[in-house]
């Protein structure tokens, strides 16, 4: 899967949550407070571009239907970005330009300013309390709230804070082992053998055993591994794949002194037909055939099939490439010595190579929603009695700072807690321990309640005035300084802006259809096109485009047909269901190993652009944006671009475009193709249509 797929979502916490500690906090908080200097320097293509925002928002201001609510977040959005970069003529000009518009168009924006001023001014004046008790970790993310809401407020007191900083203590950096070569497969190795007939030959990550005449003794191949309740999975090779080759897994091996008894899971092909015979036997005194079936698989670039056998007590399946599986009951349960054979008494059969032999954990079922729920709330409450032990720990030791950074953290988890007796007796001791930790703690929730009631006055002026994101995202921020005292201010604003969303969707609705496309184009040039991966799901042709159905946490690779001209340049739209479906190409094609993919993914508060590389057996994040879309937009379909030129590849979608040079990338392949996919868990069907490529 994609590396992408692993990352986490959520709000930002602007107030909530401290910063953890570190073995040498002084020398950790340099390091945050010299930290814009750093990120210039090191400057990413993911990162928002306050200038871009800007822009697109004054094209939102002149626009005859002037949408101002749209160009007021945006122009917001900007500034949050530009609160945390170094001063430098062109983030100084951006936001002096961001401001004029907000003054010229909004007239709220005043009223805006004096109030985010007049909480930066309570957070800097809190900052300067803790670093003359030398709390410079504390006093730092003091800075950092104030800086998120008027960055002007807080030059003074981060020089004071940076000159009251003891200096850093030099240490010498520990020597950095190489990596080690990843240790061989036990089960491709000769040492872990216990029984062998024929002459195989073991490299370091394959194994070959030589043909079979259909006459002899079988070659076979049995380890000292031993399997359970667990899958057992082997890729092969033919030496020829259209030649005749038969060989299977061997599993529950019992090794006797005169007799072994074994069940095999073996794979026969018939040239004639095309076809898979799997066969699942159980051999003792006598051959019992317990199930079988015939499959038909897709040849795969680097020749490699894969064949699973799974045990689940005395429930057997085998499965070979992404082929329907053959279940059967044996019975008891097979567990035992694993090994691999070769051959089929009556029919001969060529060499064969194998690699990738093990052992693994079976697939876990997935969790119902309520054991999702239970699990991370049980996470949670364990997380919590950690941090409050080891606070009460370090107060015993006479270190306040610390210990009250870990039970802000805690309340922070409380807060998450699902309401109740529990939550609040929590919240209750909680506070009550860093009452005594931290003696600014009554100022430090005086002055978060200011605040929050500031926003939610601000929040409620801009819902008045018919801006329902605008009063929402005011009121997000206000629930940051005081979570439990602006719930149902948030919740009425999330109904508005539901509200909202809905109305324009049924007044925008146009604007969320696919593009008139018949089809032509993309049956020309994919209908007769192979998946990347034989074993994924395959797609199927219908409304002029290609589909998905039904699918979940997987993705499916759909080749160009043999013979297309090289990628140049190309365009596809695509629907993405649900967060966490994505779309997009496939290109630098080498194989099934060794290619980039130009995604758009839909996430919870808009969609990402993304490239990746995969190779040598994992995903290389490149590249990535993320471009902020009202959900009435997500339901609609969106147009994804790629151009590859000897230079880089260029990506463009939902606005917003991806640059990623050649050097970061692969040397050019001329194969490319349509991806589909999601990593989420409740089945969506995707879609891609009006493929395009310049005439």
């Amino acid at each position: 899967m994609p590396a992408f797929l692993a990352k986490t979502h959520g709000r930002c916490h602007h107030v909530a949550v401290e910063a953890p500690r570190s073995p040498c906090p002084c020398l950790a908080l340099l390091t945050a407070l010299l930290a814009a200097t750093a990120t210039a320097q090191q400057a990413k293509v993911e990162q928002l571009e306050p200038v871009a925002l800007v822009s697109q928002a004054e094209r939102l201001l002149q626009r005859k239907d002037k949408e101002v609510e749209g160009a007021v977040l945006l122009l917001w959005q900007a500034l949050g970005e530009l609160a945390t970069r170094p001063s430098s003529t062109v983030n100084d000009a951006t936001t002096l330009s961001a401001r004029f518009l907000l003054q010229a168009n909004d007239p709220r924006e005043a009223d805006r300013r004096r109030v985010f001023t007049a909480i930066a001014k309570q957070q800097v004046e809190l900052a300067t309390a803790y670093r003359n008790k030398k709390w410079f970790d504390t006093a730092a993310t003091r800075l950092t709230v104030a800086d998120a809401l008027d960055r002007e407020t807080t030059a003074k007191e981060r020089a004071a804070l940076l000159a009251a900083l003891p200096k850093a203590v030099t240490t010498t950096p520990k020597k950095v082992e190489p990596e080690k070569p990843p240790a061989p497969m036990p089960m491709l190795q000769q040492g872990n053998v216990v029984r062998m007939f024929g002459q195989w030959t073991a490299k370091e990550d394959t194994l070959e055993a030589p043909s079979h005449d259909g006459v002899g003794d079988l070659h076979e191949w049995i380890t000292n591994q031993r399997n359970a309740n667990q899958q057992i999975v082997v890729e092969f090779k033919p030496a020829t794949f259209d030649t005749e080759h038969n060989f299977g897994i061997h599993f529950g091996v019992q090794l006797g002194d005169t007799q072994i008894i074994r069940y095999e899971a073996m794979c026969a092909y018939d040239k004639e037909h095309g076809e898979y015979l799997l066969r699942i036997a159980h051999i003792g005194t006598q051959f019992t055939d317990l199930g079988h079936s015939w499959v038909k698989t897709a040849k795969a670039a680097d020749g490699f099939q894969r064949l699973v056998v799974q045990v689940r007590d005395n429930k057997v399946g085998c499965q070979l490439q992404g082929a329907t599986a053959l279940q059967v009951t044996a019975k008891e349960a097979p567990h035992g010595n694993v090994g691999l054979f070769v051959g089929m008494k009556t029919k001969p059969g060529c060499a064969m190579t194998f690699r990738n032999f093990r052992i693994e954990p079976l697939p876990a079922d997935e969790p119902t929603d309520d054991e999702r729920r239970e699990a991370a709330e049980a996470k949670r409450q364990n997380a919590i009695s950690i941090a409050v032990d080891e606070a009460k720990a370090l107060l015993t030791k006479k270190q306040p700072e610390p210990a009250a950074i870990l039970l802000r953290q805690a309340l922070g988890e409380v807060q998450a807690m699902s309401s109740g007796v529990l939550r609040d007796n929590l919240a209750k001791s909680i506070q009550q321990m860093l009452a005594q930790a931290d003696p600014l703690a009554p100022r430090r929730a005086k002055a978060a309640q200011d605040a929050s009631a500031s926003l939610a006055v601000l929040s409620n002026q801009y819902a008045i005035a018919g801006f329902a994101r605008a009063a929402l995202a005011l009121a997000l921020r206000a629930a940051d300084f005081d979570p439990d005292g602006q719930v149902a201010l948030v919740t009425t604003a999330r109904e508005a802006v539901q509200k909202w969303n809905l109305e324009q969707a049924t007044k925008r609705a146009n604007e969320l259809g696919p593009p008139a496309d018949d089809g032509t184009v993309l049956k020309e040039w994919f209908t007769n096109g192979q998946l990347l991966d034989s074993r994924a799901r395959p797609f199927t042709h219908a409304n002029g485009g290609v589909r998905l159905d039904d699918v979940t946490d997987t993705f499916s690779t759909l080749m160009a047909k043999a013979g297309s001209p090289a990628l140049g340049k190309a365009s596809v739209h695509a629907r993405l269901p649900g967060t966490g479906a994505y779309a997009g190409f496939a290109f630098d094609v080498v194989g099934p190993h060794d290619y980039s993919v130009a995604l758009l993914s839909r996430e919870k508060n808009g969609v990402e652009l993304l490239i990746e590389r995969y190779s040598n057996g994992k995903w290389l994040p490149i590249s990535r944006r993320t471009v902020l879309m009202d959900a009435w937009r997500l339901d609609g379909w969106f147009g994804i671009e790629i151009e590859a030129k000897p230079t880089g590849v260029v990506m463009k979608a939902a606005g917003a475009e991806l640059t990623v040079e050649r050097a970061r990338l692969a040397a050019i392949a001329p194969r490319f193709g349509l991806v589909a996919g999601t990593n989420a868990q409740q089945p969506v069907t995707l879609e891609l249509r009006a493929f395009a490529v310049p005439k």
